[in-house]
This record gives structure tokens, sequence and C-alpha cells, in this order.
């Protein structure tokens, strides 16, 4: 089998992906090595460091309780640490994701960044490695809220991912254990191969979060009793557990190689075998099974297992597992090797086994070597397994870094990577060396002077200016292109971004950072007329661009062979060093022909340009002369047709050309209006008669701008009438000498219909547009193929450019956006002014004299094309190729560390607790009395959430007596203060409180630190934080209580009862209480309540299932129900009130002591009208008479009264109105 050839950038190979970035979070002994870029994995293993920690978090009661589990491992530090806020994720959603997500989130970011590839919004994959099947915690229900499924679903691992970096293509998870990084590779590289999508992103996370896996492992004697893992080694006793998580960018090969990207290696082949039941154990690896799978990669890959040069092992230190691999490595890799040493080697003696990781580390292991050819050790290699035949099959494990070389060197160097989950699961890939990027040194020298389009972008505004100080800091001065290629690879990826067009990093001035749509703006690009021809256009394009010039040329050559000349030599235009004298440079008309063919050349050549430079068009439409090269532009002409039809129209314009027609640009009225002020100017000049109808409407620019065509010597009278009598409206006289779009062109019609008619001929078949086209002849996009009628009407018919480009905008949306290709913008005023959202040019003409010697630099037609890709930057265009916009630069420039602020976030911190057989071995904690009390609208249960005052959610006071009660021996509380209230979110984290005493004092405080978004982070950073918000104190008591000398030792209730003369229902009460106080059930426990002027009494509620979960001196809930009484209304009390500021003798106190006698006489008279047996059959009606006749008894001696019926209640009492009404006048005034 003949092998297949390496992948190259001259040899494109679609069926094998390009490695662009692996990024690898790996443990090392030093916190600033734990998270670098593969550049520096080596060092690791070259220094001989130790990634390996003791076990910080396995408690101590269970490695009491398993003195054999092993007491290091390969920990990362911080590796809980996540930015969410840079990732658009709430606190609220992030206190609820596992930290495996966001882990994996910041992998597949360094990666994306790092590869400089386009993503957004494109057929990207994404295949994650992630263990299932377990929440390494208990989940309080209580807690468990609206985010807590998509943050602890494994899926969202891969979704996220998606959903944050807009990714389209597959989102899938992998879990076949060990395997399960490779098993996401091999999908991955089938999905492109399938066509499923362009690109992925594979990543792979292992975090050690539960002591139970650490036990089991221990207990099926997998792991090394000293936490090592001694891979091939005689003392290999196990292997060492360690959290790992990496993702890495692939793309199809010929994808890569057309974008220009940075391939690191290519990845050729991949098989996936299972160990089926051969074995007698589950997790007893098959070696037939990994045979077969390494064969099928080869066989995929094109390869043979005797190409190896290098054979990265699981090798995780098992003695049983170990000499399985080597051994049948060994004897498939030697097979028609010709008895040459097989290198194996396994990076799980350099950093741990990242179990499901595991394949991500060996990936950047391998991509490291063949980069940079060099051979990494092993790690803790002594002597080699005596259970491995290294003899036999010339096995060597290397121990000291070496050089990498390929046995042989037209293949390149060959690589290939064994995974296997302890299930079964089989895997194994073939790598292959791939060449640095070409340098390419046929490009032009303008485009390494300058000027360069710098741009920067960020996830977030913030984070974007920080990237450019900080690229500022580093990168005033070198290499601009590598420096503009690398910046413009990673602001398209950014959401926010911001450029500056200049000749150095330094004078580059950056306007702010503007915020970019997730999808592009529609971009319809926009073909001038004649007009913004210049003398100097294309020139600069030409040096800089070899695009630009080999589409000049390209045209030239058309013309050279249709007309017999070269157009460039003949007229000196396009031409940097052109020195011969032409009188076009001085001459403000050129000829029809001239000014035909170079608009044509130079927008054949600028299309051509952006669609190399990635920049591709939603839609086409054409100005007059501009629907030529809209022709090329739409797929419905070759270039040869598009180059002859122009030259068609210049020598058909000739034949009218300087016969005394031209063109006057009419700006400010709509086209009655101009037609008025044609009649108006005639007449004045008394030339109405006879020049009325030379005049025409030629151009309908904007329903304000009217393009007039006629007799020149009639234009000028036009002009000056305009000039003299009309404000507000400009006629501009435009650099024509042909009265093109009206009857002046008829007699040239014959001679351009019969070169057109030969043009076709030559060029035959269906000219319909591919890319869709507006017609600025009909006003209608265009349906039909092009036709000799069509190309004649566009000469003589007026252009409806005013209807073509509304009707665009209601095709495309507000957010189109048009790109003018001329060599100056003369059409963007117009576009813009019928509700475009943006038009840009793509030319300009060169400054004046006086600009020139003024300006300190003056702009060139390099700085508006910059200055329009950066706009279109900025309306969401990703696809701009940076690299061929900068010459191809060589040189790839280390990247600038993301300006992340990464916090700690806890697996699931607001969601979980510890597991339950760890708090069975806890001691005992009170339920609302701690140093450090996590209380929140769930914490420590539900009921919690439903004490809520003016709809906020505060703890209640009863909450606050209650944890003081809960000081040990504390017999009573009194002195009580509340202070400040207490506000719980039930979007954010519980609050922290500091339940402390002083003495016989207690206080309850919260510490505005922990208020920050550094929240509990302060306690590890600086110590305990200052708790310095009182929200209640008071003082405690011992012992059995002291009772004051008029305490109450005990109450009659009945009694009370039967003197309280007023009941509420619960349902009266709560109606009260709702106006400033929402509560839930669980505080709604008052069912009734009885009250006289000094006494009440309330049924309240006492325990229900679920409430008292937790042992409480006084359930706050039942406390509340006891406060809750004294805050109705006090209208709900009869009886004797004082008034404060009446003078005794005053005239109000008289009219209230009538009023009293009053009310007794009128008491007296309703009694009186009673049978001497009635008796009220409701219970509250019997007290209120009992309490009536008691008050009588007490105030009514001496009273006379009239008997009932024989004096009107209305006479009677109308004084009584009459009293009240002068009650309330007096006040009234007082008040006044």
């Amino acid at each position: 089998m003949a092998s297949r050839p390496a992948p190259s950038y001259s040899n494109p190979d679609p069926q094998a992906v390009a490695i662009a970035y692996p990024y690898a979070l790996l443990a090392a002994k030093r916190k600033a090595s734990t998270q670098r870029n593969f550049m520096n994995f080596s060092g690791i293993a070259d220094r001989g460091l130790s990634p390996y920690h003791r076990i910080a978090g396995m408690p101590m009661h269970i490695m009491a309780r398993h003195p054999e589990n092993p007491a290091k491992g390969g920990f990362i530090p911080e590796f809980e640490y996540a930015d969410i806020q840079e990732f658009g994720i709430t606190q609220a959603e992030g206190g609820q994701a596992l930290i495996t997500q966001l882990v994996v989130l910041h992998q597949a970011f360094n990666a994306l960044y790092r590869s400089g590839i386009d993503y957004r919004a494109t057929n990207t994959g994404v295949f994650v490695g992630c263990p299932g099947g377990f929440i390494p915690y208990d989940v309080d229900i209580t807690q468990a809220g609206a985010y807590f499924m998509t943050g602890t679903s494994l899926s969202i691992t891969a979704n996220r991912v998606n959903y944050v970096f807009d990714l389209l293509g597959p989102s899938t998870i992998v879990d076949t254990a060990c395997s399960s990084s490779l098993t996401a590779m091999h999908l991955a590289v089938q999905a492109i191969r399938n066509g499923d999508c362009d690109q992925a992103i594979v990543a792979g996370v292992n975090l050690i979060a539960s002591p139970a896996d650490t036990v089991a492992f221990s207990q099926l004697g997998v792991l090394s009793p000293d936490g090592i893992s001694k891979s091939f080694d005689n003392d290999a006793d196990g292997y060492a557990r360690a959290d790992s998580a990496g993702a890495v960018v692939i793309k199809r090969h010929d994808l890569a190689v057309r974008d220009n990207d940075t391939i690191h290696a290519t990845l050729v082949g991949t098989a996936m075998t299972s160990c089926g039941s051969l074995m007698g154990s589950l997790t007893t690896p098959n070696p037939e099974a990994q045979a077969q799978a390494i064969r099928l990669a080869y066989e995929d890959a094109g390869l043979r297992p005797h190409q190896a040069d290098f054979v990265e092992l699981r090798g995780t230190g098992t003695v049983v597992g170990d000499s399985i691999e080597a051994n049948l490595a060994g004897k498939v890799f030697s097979t028609g090797r010709d008895g040459k040493e097989i290198i194996i080697g396994s990076v799980k003696s350099n950093v741990g086994h990242g179990e499901i990781s595991a394949y991500m580390t060996s990936l950047t292991k391998i991509v490291l070597m063949l980069r940079h050819k060099e051979i990494l050790p092993n790690g803790y290699f002594k002597k080699g397994s005596e259970t491995i035949d290294f003899e036999k099959y010339n096995l060597r494990v290397p121990t000291t870094t070496a050089e990498f070389v390929a046995q042989d060197p037209e293949q390149g160097l060959i690589a290939s990577i064994s995974s296997f989950g302890f299930g079964g699961s089989c895997g194994h890939t073939v790598l292959r060396e791939h060449e640095s990027r070409p340098i390419h040194s046929s490009h032009p020298s303008g485009s390494a002077n300058g000027p360069f389009l710098f741009t920067m972008g960020a996830l977030t505004f913030k984070s974007c200016n920080t990237l450019m100080q900080e690229y500022k800091s580093r990168y005033l001065t070198g290499d601009c292109p590598s420096l503009c290629e690398h910046l413009g690879r990673r602001a398209r990826q950014m959401p926010y971004r911001t450029y500056a067009v200049a000749h150095s990093l330094e004078t580059a001035t950056f306007p702010e950072p503007a915020v970019v749509g997730k999808r592009a703006n529609p971009l319809v690009y926009c073909f001038s007329g004649q007009g913004p021809q210049h003398w100097r256009q294309g020139r600069d394009l030409m040096a800089a661009y070899p695009a630009f010039r080999d589409s000049i040329l390209a045209c030239d050559k058309v013309y050279s062979a249709y007309v017999g000349e070269s157009f460039i030599s003949k007229t000196g235009l396009f031409m940097q060093d052109h020195t011969q004298k032409n009188p076009l440079e001085k001459s403000p008309i050129w000829p029809a022909e001239v000014i035909s063919v170079s608009i044509a050349f130079f927008q054949i050549a600028m299309f051509d340009l952006l669609i190399a430079l990635g920049i591709r068009p939603t839609a086409l439409v054409g100005h007059s002369l501009g629907e030529t090269a809209v022709l090329y532009a739409s797929g419905a002409a070759s270039r040869e047709m598009t180059v002859k039809v122009a030259v068609a129209r210049g020598r058909a314009l000739g034949v009218v050309d300087n016969t005394g027609g031209s063109m006057v640009a009419m700006s400010g009225c709509d086209a009655n209006t101009v037609n008025d002020y044609v009649d108006a100017a005639l007449s004045l000049a008394g030339r109405e008669s006879q020049a009325t109808r030379q005049l025409h409407l030629a151009s309908y620019n904007s329903p304000t701008d009217i393009g007039v065509s006629g007799p020149e010597e009639v234009l000028d009278v036009l002009s000056m009438y305009i000039d003299k009598w009309v404000d507000g409206v400009v006629a501009r006289k435009l650099r024509v000498s042909t009265a093109v779009h009206s009857p002046f062109v008829d007699p040239c019609e014959d001679t351009y219909r019969r070169e057109l008619a030969a043009i076709f001929s030559a060029h035959p078949g269906d000219h319909s547009p591919v890319i869709p086209t507006m017609s600025t002849v009909t006003g209608e996009f265009v349906s039909e193929p092009y036709t000799i009628d069509y190309l004649w009407k566009n000469l003589r018919l007026p252009v409806l450019f005013s209807t073509a480009i509304p009707k665009m905008k209601d095709c495309y949306g507000d957010l189109v956006t048009f790109v003018e290709l001329s060599p100056h913008p003369v059409l963007s005023q117009y576009i813009k002014a019928m509700g475009a959202h943006d038009s840009m040019g793509t030319g300009s003409r060169p400054p004046s004299l006086r600009h020139t010697k003024v300006s300190t630099g003056a702009k060139t037609e390099l700085h508006t094309l910059l200055d329009t890709i950066g706009r279109l930057l900025l309306c969401g265009i990703n696809s701009i190729d940076f690299s061929m916009l900068n010459a191809y630069p060589s040189e790839s420039l280390p990247v600038v560390e993301y300006p992340f602020n990464k916090k700690r976030w806890l697996c699931a911190n607001a969601v979980v607790k510890p597991a339950s057989y760890q708090r069975w071995l806890l001691p005992p904690t009170r339920a609302l009395n701690s140093s450090r009390l996590r209380v929140g609208p769930n914490n420590p249960e539900s009921w919690m959430s439903q004490h809520v005052i003016d709809r906020s959610n505060l703890i209640p006071a009863s909450a606050y007596i209650e944890m003081a009660l809960e000081f040990p021996d504390v017999t009573e509380v009194w002195d009580c203060k509340f202070e400040s209230a207490c506000i719980l979110d039930e979007y954010g984290p519980p609050i922290t409180l500091e339940v402390s005493n002083e003495g016989v004092e207690w206080f309850v405080k919260s510490s505005s630190a922990l208020q920050t978004m550094k929240g509990d982070l302060e306690w590890t950073r600086r110590g305990v934080p200052l708790f310095d918000t009182v929200h209640s104190r008071g003082k405690l008591g011992y012992g059995p209580p002291k009772l004051s000398p008029n305490g109450v030792t005990s109450v009659n209730v009945d009694a009370v009862i039967e003197r309280c003369f007023q009941s509420s229902t619960k349902e009266e009460i709560y109606a009260h209480l709702r106006n400033y106080a929402q509560f839930g059930p669980e505080f709604m426990r008052i069912n009734r309540f009885s009250m006289n002027e000094t006494e009440g009494i309330a049924w309240i509620r006492g325990h229900v299932d679920g409430l008292n979960a937790t042992d409480y001196n006084f359930h706050p809930a039942l406390l509340d129900g006891v406060f809750q009484p004294w805050a109705l209304p006090h209208a709900h009390l009869c009886g004797s009130r004082e008034l404060d500021g009446l003078a005794v003798e005053s005239e109000a106190t008289q009219v209230l002591a009538s009023l009293d006698d009053l009310a007794v006489s009128y008491t007296i008279a309703a009694l009186a009208c009673l049978p001497q047996d009635f008796s009220p059959e409701n219970l509250d009606d019997k007290r209120r008479l009992a309490r009536s006749k008691n008050l009588i008894a007490k105030f009514g001696a001496g009273f006379i009264h009239s008997p009932c019926g024989q004096v009107s209640p209305q006479s009677q009492f109308q004084g009584v109105l009459e009293l009240t009404h002068q009650l309330g006048k007096i006040y009234e005034g007082k008040k006044s």
C-alpha cells in the first residue's frame, strides 16, 4: 500500500484535519504555571517539575477510615476559578452552574482566541468529553432555582460553548470514561469529513470533586499509594488522579490552508473499538481490541503502524494495564519495522492521569513534539517493568529531552496516541507534522509600508480597552503587518470592536469600542457611474495588493487582445511609476471611452480584491455606467465579455462625445420642482420656445437629487438661474462631455447595438446574474438574462437609482450597508439620504494642493479602503482575510493573555451542601447561630422567603431573636434592638451573617465587603472580613429568668376572652396588613384575634409538616405571629383616648365633652329601646352589649333621656351632628 503524502500548504487534504491550537490546563507546582499555552508544556517534563499535590479536599475522617488512599495527585489549585461576567453569565446563573461547565468555556475560548479562526455564526461544532451520571454533592432542594437544570445538565457543558460563542454546528458531550476526549475527537473528525461542520472545538474536562471516587478507585486497586504515576516502570503500582482540562480547534485541512491559518499538526487517522467480554472483567483491557484500533487508525491515515516515529500510550502506571498495552503496541508497531526501536511514552508520568480529559493532555504533548521536533521525556522512569518485553520489541522510554527525527524524512514525523476507557472503549489517532506557514515573497512593498489597519476586540468594553493598552505597551514598534494580522484575526471573533488606520500602533487613535450585532449586516456593492474618475485612481492599490494588480493586468490583457494596444500604456492610468506626460493628467474632462474603460477596470479589480479579502456581497446595484462592471460581479458575464462591453459603450458614446451635450446635478429639490426651474430659467433667458424640450431628467439619484442632461449652453443658463435666484438648491456641472440617458445619445444606438451583437455572439450562454442584482433601468431585481436591449436602455433611459435603493432597503432590512466601488465616493451621500444604515467608499481622489501643504499626512486611497474594511468589521463582517490584507506575514506573534478577572466559583456553589455521608460525620450545628451564617430566601428553609415587607424579603425580627436564643445555655433575651433591615435577594447567593456575643450582649452583623462581586473570596484572600453593618443586637440572660415585681405569672384565658369586645378573623387581619406586609402562608398563622383597650389574645396555628425540619428554640414563623397583632391599625381599639395640645377650657374641649355626653345619652336611649330579655346570638355582640351596660353604669348616672319612640333620632341627635361639624371647623382652622 502506497503511503498517503503528508498534508501541507501545497498539498491541501480534505480528509485530514488541521490542529489549529491545543490549549491545556494542567497541574503544576506553581500557581503561575497552572494555565499556560502549550509552548510552556515542556517545562514540566524538561525541568523535572512535580505537578503532584496533597489532596487538600480530602476530609481527614475519610483519610482516617481509608489510610490506603493516596495522599497526593495532580490537582490544580485554582481549578474552580472563572470569570462568568466576561461571558455574559449572571451571578444567579453562575451560582448554579457546575464548575466543569465554566472551565470548558474558558478552555474553548482560549483555544479559539489563540487560533485566530473566524467562528462566530459559522458551522463550528463542539465535542466535549466530560464525566456524567452523577452530581458530586447532595442537592439542597430549597436552593434548586431556575438555573439548576442548565447548571448541572451534562449536555449544557457543550451547549453553553455553542451559545456563548454563537457556534452553529453539532453540540455533543461524550462519556466513555478515560477515552472520552479521544472519542470526542473521533466524532468531531467524522463530522468534519461528513460535512456536518467545517471546524470544531474538541474539549475534555476532569475534576476530582468527590472523595467517594478516589476511595472507590483505591478499593479497585488502580491508584498508586504514593500518588505518583510510574508509567512502564518496574516500581509501577497504580496511577495518580489528576485534574485536567483542555481544548483544541480542528479544521478541515484544505479550508485551513485556504484561510492561511497557522497549523501546528494534522490529524490524519482515527478509529474506535471496544473490548467486548473476552477478558472476563469489565475493566480489564483487551489487547486485541486495542491492536485493532491501532490498525484501523493507520489504515484511515493511509499509513502503516511501522511508520510511526513515536507512540503515546495510555500508560497509567497500573501493572496489568501497562504490560498488556505496551506488549501489544510492541507487537503491532514492530511488524515490518526491521528491528528499529519504538519510542513509547505516557504524559501521565509527568502530570498524572487526567481520566476523562487524558487524551487532551496527550494531544498537547504530541503536537508540541511535532511542532518543535523534540521528544519529551517520561517522568519517574528508572527501570523498565519486568512484565513488558522491552528487548523483544526494542521498546524505549525516553528519560531526557532529545531531538525528534523522522525515520523516513520524506514522510516527515508521524506519531500516534492510544486511549482506553475502563469500561472497554478503545481508540487511537494518528498525527503528522506540518510545515510552517509559507513566506509569500512576491507581495509588493506597498502593503509593508503602511498605512495599516489596527483592530482591537474583546468580549466586553472594559477588556477591549485593557487589551488595547497591553498591546500598545508591548508592540509600539515592530513588524506592523504581523501585528495587524494578529489583531485582526482576534478582533473579528469578539462582540466589542474598534479600529484605527495609522502607520504605527503608537500613532493609532482608537475610538470607543462598539458592540457588533450577532449577524453581519447585509452588504450591497454599489457600482458608480461616470464622474468619480481621476488621474491617480488605483495606483496605490496596484502597488499594495496583488489581487487588485493582477485583476487590472488581466483586464488590460483582454483590452489589448480586443483593441490591439494596452489601455494602461496608452493612458498611463494605474501605473505607479508612470513618467510620461499624458493629457489626461491635467484634463478635467476625459473622452467617453477612457471613462468607460477606466471605471470598469477599477470596479472589476476592486470587486476581485474585496472577494479575495473574504468580503462577499449580499446583492449588487449599478448606477448607469456601473452596470457594466455589475455584469462581471454578478456572474452574468466573464471578464472578457465585460471589458469588451465597456469598450463598446465607450466607442458608442464617442459618436456623440463633444457634440455640445453635458449634464448638471441638481440637489435640494424634487423632479417636479426641477421642471419648474427649467421652465423659469429658459423663460427669463427668452429661450423657452426652442430649448425646453432639449433638457431631460437623466438620473434620479435621490428624491431631492436629480441629474439633468441636455445642451451645455442651456444647462449653463439653468445653473446660472439656480445660483442667482434659488436658495437651498445647488446646480453642479458634471465632468462629462456627453448628455447620456437622453435623446442626445440616439445617434450612437446602431453603432452600440452592432458591437454588442458581436460580443454576445462571441460569448454565448445564459447571462443571468448569480448574485441578486437590482436594476436601475427598471427599478426592480433582475430576473432575466442581460440582453442587448437591456444594455442599450441602460445608456438611453433615466437612471432610477432613487427607486432601486429604497427597494433594496425594504428587501434586506434597516441594517443594509452599502459599499461604493468607485475611484471616489459620489453616491454614498444619496444612499444615506435614503435611509441606508451606512454607505462607504473604496477609493478617494488625492487631496488638493492646499490640503497637502496644511496636512501633516495626506490621506490616500489606501486609507479609504482600510477605513472601509474597519467599518465593515464593526458591521459584523467576520470573514475578512487579515493575512492577505497584510501581505501574508510569516511571523506569528505570541498572544497577549486575555484579561480575565477570575473569581472562585465552587461546583454549583449556591445549590449544594457537603455530601450526606460527610454531614453525618460532622458535629451538629445550630440552625441560626454561627459565626458565618448563610441566610437566603431558602436558607435555612423555604419559610425565610415568605417574610415580605413592602415587597422586600426581609429577615424577620423573630429570626434575630432565635439567633440569640441559640447561644448555649441562654434562657432569655431582652433589650432587643433592630437597627437595619437585611434584604434577601432571590437571584443572588445567600448573605453571610456573623452571629456573635460579647459578654451578655449579642450582635447580628453583615459585611459590606462580602456584598461585592468578590463574595466569599474575601475569607480566603484576606482572612475574616470586617462585619460592619449591625442588623440587630440585645442582651442575653442565663439561668432561671428573674420576674419583675409586676410580672405576669399566670393568665386567665377565659376571663381575657370575656373582657375582649372585638374580634377579627384571619382574612380580616391579613387584609389589613396586606398594604405593607405580603406574607407567605407560613407567616399567616393568626387564625383569630380578640382585644379590648388593654388586652389581646391570638389563636396562632402551630406546627405543620415540614415547618420544623430544623430544631429551633422558638420557630421564627411562630414567634412572628405573636408580633403581628401589634401592627394592626389602632382603629380596632375602642375606649378613651387622650388628645394632646388642647387646653382644658378651650372650645374644642367643650365640644368633645358635649360629644361624650351625647354619646352616653345616645347609648342610654339605645339600651332603653331593647327588650328586657334581649340576648344577641353572636358572642362578640354579647360582649359589646355587656360593655355598653358597664359604661352606662360607670358614666351615665344623672343623665336624663327620652323614652324610646317619643323623640325621633334625627331631631334628638341633631345637636351631635352640629357639634361634630363645629369640631371639624375648629381643627381645620388650626391646620390652616
